[in-house]
């Protein structure tokens, strides 16, 4: 891993220094080989043991520092949560993890751009927070590290929720908050069933139509025509149709040819664990 420019500068001074003594070290040899050859013998004798106190002497000067910054993230860790900022924090991660790029800064599952990255450093900062890109980083790691552990323990340790058990408008309110941890801006409708539109989502300046379909059974193509009706209705650009259950083949078909994005069960309860870390079946 490359060194942050606010860790090289004292590594930069111990390896010019220890990078002298060595040449100086090394002249001294070549000209005694040539001047002095007795007393070469004897200096060949001192020079490893001075070139080995250099990198011991190195790795203590790394420790200590290693065990300075580390303390300094320590107490940084806890500014962060005990106040706001940890839900920004959280917030960031939750909506801006999935964006997808050649030079996106990774970890785990999660995907972030360099210029969001730079963004959101700079408001922490501006916000009074006295962080650098090196702890942001390592920060975003120790809270995804922490995110999937406790979905895990939760996974493990607690019962799903089951979709079915929910009523329409519980299951457009659960769609609400995932489309929202997603990093979309929603808006529910509030004409469940009477324009085939239940929740509006915005991001990146296209506005999607949400058709939340809670079935006992497979959707129809009925539900279909009627995402497709109220993409105008709402001015929407993009027509999604959401269900617990499956959908027909004739409600594939139709979407196909309508360009209307179907999720189904599966991809629900991967979205679900993935954006709201929740089991649900």
């Amino acid at each position: 891993m490359p060194r942050r420019k606010g860790d090289s500068a004292m590594f930069t001074l111990i390896e010019t220094i220890a990078g002298f003594i060595i040449l100086v070290i090394f002249i001294n040899i070549v000209g005694l080989f040539y001047t002095d050859p007795g007393r070469l013998y004897r200096y060949l004798y001192i020079a490893p043991a001075v070139i080995a106190g250099l990198f011991v002497l190195s790795y203590i000067i790394k420790k200590v520092y290693d065990f300075y910054r580390s303390k300094k993230d320590e107490e940084l860790y806890s500014i962060i949560e005990s106040g706001e900022f940890l839900k920004k924090i959280d917030k960031f991660i939750d909506r801006l993890g999935k964006q997808k790029s050649k030079e996106s800064w990774n970890h785990r599952d999660y995907s972030f751009n360099q210029s969001d990255l730079a963004y959101f450093l700079n408001l922490l900062i501006k916000e009074g927070l006295k962080i650098n890109r090196r702890q942001l980083e390592k920060y975003l790691k120790k809270r995804i590290d922490d995110k999937a552990k406790d979905y895990l323990q939760d996974s493990v340790g607690s019962e799903a929720k089951d979709l079915n058990s929910l009523s329409g408008s519980d299951f457009e309110s659960l769609l609400k908050r995932l489309f929202e941890a997603m990093g979309f801006s929603v808006q529910l409708t509030g004409k469940s069933g009477d324009q085939g539109g239940d929740l509006i989502a915005n991001k990146d300046g296209k506005r999607h139509l949400i058709q939340a379909k809670r079935y006992n059974g497979s959707v129809s193509n009925s539900a279909v025509q009627e995402a497709v009706a109220a993409k105008p209705y709402y001015d929407c650009s993009h027509a999604v149709v959401i269900t617990n259950g499956e959908y027909t083949r004739g409600a594939m078909d139709l979407a196909k040819a309508n360009n209307v994005q179907l999720v189904g069960k599966k991809e629900l309860l991967q979205k679900l664990a993935d954006h709201l870390h929740e089991k649900w079946i």
